[in-house]
């Protein structure tokens, strides 16, 4: 299961969320949610 995250801090790696793939091309409504996500826990960091 592909799935997506990112690096908090140096030592901090946040998962976002997984999904079934159903092509060789990752969707674009996929990526837009990880960086959705990012872009809340950074926020809620402030």
């Amino acid at each position: 299961m592909p799935g997506f995250g990112f690096w908090a801090t140096k030592n901090t790696l946040i998962l976002t969320h997984g999904f079934q793939k159903k092509t060789q091309k990752t969707p674009a409504k996929e990526i837009e949610r990880a960086e959705k996500y990012r872009n809340n826990y950074f926020d809620r960091l402030n």
